[in-house]
């Protein structure tokens, strides 16, 4: 079971114990004939176990002092193996002295494995004999892409339990790390060896859980091999995106293809001094029940022209009113020439019936003595893009707020690099 000393899984030749040769303190060997130097936890004297002569190997100065949030001796299951916690590390990132910790497991016949925690992060670590295929930017191993995250020297400050290698207070590694989450793949090296390992991602209630534990510190940040969890959303989200927007675009290419799209009216007018409105003559619109066009062109210049039309059908006498207007600035300054506005506008008049119709125009002026020229054309059943760019819009407002997060938690990534 999950944290129990005394696991009936994973029977244990027991521990063996000696008195440390510096302080004469009780040190404890949980894998006697495994393990080559032990640390005692009294005076972190570094000690030589490959024989019973039991001689110093060196010594951490550090005043500093950690006490393990997994104890040492502690059993738990991960991954359907049963471990017990015999060594554990807190190491000390040169440069930017950021600390991370790192705790050595032993199972008799599945040898060793670790389980680091940085920030709250926990990663289930085992060394690999087969060596990656891997350049300075991406690694291959086991059919998985690793790409380059970052890389860093880190020594050991503090320690305590058995290890498989006989320790030096002074060693340092060079630590380089390539990440496929929920995966990591890291290849340490000193003067003497490099080490690939890889490790996954474990969640904190799960290292809780496997080791009977209480209350690990929470997660702070985005560790690199943490799964983005909006990625799989994201994955999810595309194929209904992009199946919308295809039928979407088709229907308004189907509606575009059947829009009548027909100039049912054009004329020029003059508006001249005292001359308040404009009358035409009678004129039909045909095919039922159709949105309409209205398109002003107006010989406007440094100046703005609009006329208030009304629609008014003979056979109903209904009215449909409109305003429309224009403005048009141009200039030449500071030996470069401007312009803004435009001579031309159109607006669209919808829900107008088939019938017989006249149009009333009432122009509206900046100067009411002066002559405006302009032409009105109505066109009936002309399509429309409005409604579909709303509802892009509309479908597209889910994924980009998930592709916001996404990309949000990738940023917190990369803050560690």
């Amino acid at each position: 079971m999950a944290g129990n000393q005394n696991n009936p899984e994973m029977p244990m030749g027991g521990v063996k114990a000696f008195s440390c040769p510096n302080c004469g303190g009780q040190v404890e060997l949980r894998a006697p004939g495994q393990s080559l130097s032990a640390v005692c936890s009294h005076c972190q004297s570094v000690i030589d176990t490959k024989n019973d002569n039991y001689h110093i190997l060196t010594q951490y100065q550090s005043t500093l002092t950690y006490k393990p949030n997994i104890p040492l001796g502690t059993r738990g299951k991960l991954h359907g193996i049963t471990w017990e916690v015999i060594g554990f590390i807190v190491r000390e990132e040169l440069k930017w002295k950021t600390r991370w910790a790192e705790y050595l497991l032993f199972n008799p016949w599945h040898g060793y494995a670790w389980l680091s925690v940085s920030d709250g992060h926990w990663n289930f670590i085992r060394s690999q004999m087969e060596l990656p295929e891997a350049n300075r930017m991406v690694a291959r191993f086991e059919n998985r892409s690793y790409t380059y995250f970052s890389g860093s020297e880190g020594k050991a400050i503090f320690v305590l339990g058995e290890f498989f290698w006989r320790l030096k207070a002074d060693d340092t590694v060079l630590m380089h790390d390539f990440v496929c989450p929920p995966y990591i793949l890291s290849r340490e090296s000193n003067e003497n060896e490099i080490v690939w390992s890889k490790g996954i991602y474990v969640p904190v209630k799960e290292v809780e859980n496997a080791f009977g534990v209480k209350n690990l510190k929470p997660t702070m940040g985005v560790a690199p091999n943490q799964v983005n969890p909006y990625a799989a959303q994201v994955k999810q989200v595309k194929p209904y995106f992009w199946g919308m927007l295809g039928l979407f675009i088709l229907a308004q290419i189907i509606f575009t293809t059947i829009s009548p799209d027909k100039e049912v009216f054009r004329q020029n007018f003059v508006s001249q001094p005292g001359l308040e409105t404009l009358v035409t003559e009678p004129f039909k619109i045909e095919n039922g029940t159709q949105n309409l066009q209205a398109y002003l062109n107006a010989d406007v210049n440094n100046d703005w022209f609009g006329i208030e039309g009304t629609l008014t059908n003979e056979e109903t006498g209904e009215n449909y009113g409109f305003y429309t207007g224009v403005e048009y600035y141009f200039g030449y300054e500071d030996g470069e020439s401007w312009n803004e506005g435009d001579q031309s506008t159109s607006m669209v008049i919808n829900g107008i019936p088939a019938g017989t119709y006249t149009l009333s125009l009432i122009p509206q002026k900046n100067i009411p003595e002066n002559p405006y020229q302009f032409t009105l054309t109505l066109t009936r059943g002309v399509p429309i893009y409005s409604n579909f760019i709303l509802i892009l819009i509309l479908i597209s407002i889910y994924p980009i707020f998930i592709m916001i997060r996404k990309n949000k938690f990738e940023t917190k990534r990369n803050a560690n690099k």
